[in-house]
């Protein structure tokens, strides 16, 4: 019988889409971090490890500023349905 962990898709870090979600909706690092009570820093080191654990780039980066990638806006719409199904 196959193991039904090898079949399905790795999930990425599950705390770190709050994070991802919260910086797209508010095109900053910092306000992320103020909502999540959490620091700019860390905000931008889970928004790395979603990045490497899925392979692409989800921001563009520049001083001081973010915006989405293509891949990021795809990816968006994933995140905020499936974070609005565990709300309810």
């Amino acid at each position: 019988m196959r193991n039904s962990q090898s079949s399905r898709a790795k999930l990425p870090p599950l705390a770190t889409l709050p994070a991802f979600s919260i910086a797209a909706r508010t095109g900053s690092l910092t306000l992320a971090a103020r909502e999540l009570h959490l620091t700019a820093g860390a905000v931008s080191r889970q928004i790395k490890s979603l990045e490497t654990a899925l392979g692409v780039q989800l921001f563009h980066r520049g001083h001081n500023t973010i915006s989405l990638t293509d891949a990021g806006r795809q990816y968006l719409t994933h995140v905020n349905a499936a974070l609005a199904a565990i709300e309810n």
